[in-house]
């Protein structure tokens, strides 16, 4: 249900007349065209008036509308903000995302049914403004009539219904689309770190300047404050997934645990501690219920449900006493054999984990004091990676694609289940935790041009990547080139996966090549691996985005590579004497056979001296 404040904003209705009765006189139809929505409100005060009581009048009401046709498909805007919920299966399905809005007024929570068509950008995280626009038509009617007698009786029952969306407009996205770089600059969003405690360098092989270089544009992720919900769901399934204790001492005592999984990969600048996490549990779910106006079941999982689920967590926390005020992220243990009772027969329930892309927020950047969600499959618990890939939601992380498909970038945490691997470099930029040796652009990287650069292993330095933004190509598209080697325990990239990693135990690394096109932490798109280059491979030319670029390995060891980049200005070297490699071939200027035109002519060999004269 739409609340009036709501209502209010309604624009212009659009209504579509039907009768499912005998014609009606000339007389009944010029009353009833008048206007429908008047003459649908006289018969609502007629029906009241005789029956005497509003279910009565409200039942008759749908009755008469129904055979008549004179329910209106109401075009009404709502403004609000978003809030995006990625879910992970695993069999690696790549679900649409759950969307809810906050109305802006009222602050209603209503989950979006949206037309593929009109579905917000990748690029949108959490806490976007937004104004969608829905046709509420037959089914808010017969949903209004379901729920009006509740809602008279007990204002607290009240539950928003969905909107069903037909166009979505942005309003402030928080994203930076700038793409026009010069050669120092930064883009800057928000100077604090995320977390709740000092960044200490003495625990990370980053340098004092690396870490404000990343601060100057960009939050960076350094503490990892959680209160964990373990949840008690009516009884059902095959009970909690464990007790307090036996959580904790999993996320800081167990082989393989989740403290030293984020300390790893971030290379020692997110901190988990004992100080910063709180366990609770187990919590007692009812069957049902409905918490801060959305109505929920713990047999059913729908964006209403599970969101329900957290807003009963934190009312149950708050009237035992507990202050979670200061826990970014609020995370939630369902129980084991969750499939057994959430919709059974339905793979819908089966996921691993949801977590909300970003903060849940009126703002789609991160400030202090926001919180984000988590949930987590009793079945999965215990499982680090889809722990370290929901939490990377929460802060705008998309998901890792490939060229094979979505989700399917093994060399990202934030890609297929369930290897452990850390994330990869656009990823790490945008928690904060690895920067760009350089960014190349129309600046700084002209036509022709060839330069080359050592990049680290990811897991040795904290400036691990180079970033080309193409921006003499219409797209601009942004190349993103990371080192990588496996490394025990936690970034296991090629453990039975080939091509995006190579053993601890070699030699050599991959040069992995992706595409993530953010210019801002918060811009949520997904990223892409779209090549590598190995001992064997040693050579990438773009066919895709047709800016030119070839890279060539020019070093592989265990330490670091070396690369070089050159962007073609031509097809062919025609310019044979401008010290450059207009073609990317790897041949400057006269040593390219297609300068042999240009080459000196070789004089012509003395002649043979004359023979003695006798």
């Amino acid at each position: 249900m739409i609340s009036a404040q709501t209502r209010a904003e309604l624009e212009p209705r659009r209504c579509i007349g039907y009768d499912l009765v005998p014609a009606a006189s000339k007389t009944q139809q010029r009353a009833r065209s008048r206007s429908p929505r008047a003459s649908t409100w006289s018969s609502f005060r007629f029906y009241r008036a005789g029956l005497g009581g509003l279910m009565p009048a409200a039942l008759l009401l749908l009755y008469f509308n129904l055979l008549h046709g004179s329910i209106c498909a109401e075009a009404s805007s709502v403004e609000g903000f978003l809030w995006i919920t990625d879910k992970d299966y695993p069999d690696g399905r790549d679900a649409s995302p759950d969307y809810m809005l906050k109305n802006a007024g009222t602050g209603e929570l209503h989950s979006l049914v949206i037309n593929p068509e009109v579905a917000p950008p990748d690029s949108l995280g959490s806490g976007a403004r937004v104004r969608v626009k829905i046709s509420e038509g037959r089914r808010s009617m017969v949903e209004s009539v379901v729920t009006l007698q509740a809602n008279t009786s007990s204002g607290s029952s009240r539950s928003a219904a969905p909107l069903h969306v037909e166009a979505l407009d942005i309003i402030t996205q928080g994203a930076s689309t700038k793409t026009s770089l010069t050669a120092a600059e930064t883009i800057p969003q928000a100077t604090s770190s995320l977390g709740d405690t000092p960044f200490k360098s003495a625990q990370s092989t980053w340098t004092a300047s690396a870490y404000q270089r990343a601060k100057a544009s960009r939050p960076v992720v350094d503490s990892i404050s959680m209160v964990v919900f373990i949840a008690d769901m009516c009884g059902r399934g095959g009970g909690t997934a464990g007790t307090p204790e036996a959580v904790r001492s999993w996320l800081f005592d167990s082989d393989n645990n989740l403290a030293s999984y984020f300390s790893t990969c971030s290379q020692g600048v997110a901190s988990m501690s004992k100080d910063n996490v709180l366990v609770l549990g187990p919590v007692p779910l009812p069957c049902s219920g409905i918490t801060k106006s959305v109505k929920w079941s713990v047999t059913s999982c729908s964006t209403m449900d599970y969101y329900g689920w957290m807003f009963y967590a934190e009312e149950w926390a708050k009237n035992a006493g507990y202050d979670i005020s200061r826990y970014r992220h609020r995370a939630m243990i369902t129980p084991l054999k969750q499939n057994t009772f959430m919709s059974p027969g339905s793979s819908d329930c089966s996921w691993t984990g949801l977590g909300i892309v970003g903060p849940v927020s009126d703002s789609p950047t991160y400030r202090p004091g926001d919180i984000s969600y988590v949930w987590i499959s009793g079945d999965f618990w215990m499982q680090p990676q889809s722990w370290f890939h929901e939490l990377g939601h929460n802060y705008f992380l998309r998901h890792a694609n490939s060229l094979q498909g979505d989700y399917s970038d093994y060399s990202c945490a934030m890609g297929f289940c369930c290897m452990m691997r850390c994330m990869n470099p656009p990823h790490n930029w945008q928690l904060g935790w690895g920067d760009e040796i350089e960014t190349l652009h129309t600046g700084n990287f002209g036509p022709g041009d060839t330069r080359q650069f050592s990049i680290p292993m990811q897991s040795t330095s904290a400036q691990h990547m180079l970033r080309i933004v193409a921006n003499w190509v219409d797209t601009s598209p942004s190349i993103w080139i990371g080192y990588r080697r496996d490394s025990l325990p936690y970034d296991m990239v090629s453990n039975g996966r080939s091509g995006f990693s190579t053993s601890f135990t070699s030699g050599t690394g991959v040069i992995n090549i992706y595409s993530y096109p953010g210019s801002s932490y918060n811009d949520a798109s997904n990223t892409e691996r779209i090549s590598a280059m190995t001992s064997s491979n040693r050579l990438w030319a773009d066919n895709r985005y047709g800016s030119g670029l070839v890279l060539r390995t020019l070093v592989a060891n265990i330490s670091h590579s070396v690369v070089s980049v050159c962007r073609a200005s031509d097809s062919t070297e025609l310019d044979c004497f401008d010290g450059k490699d207009n073609d990317c071939n790897g041949l400057t200027d006269l040593q390219d056979p297609a300068c042999k035109w240009a080459l000196p002519t070789p004089p012509n060999p003395p002649s043979p001296p004359l023979p003695p004269t006798p």
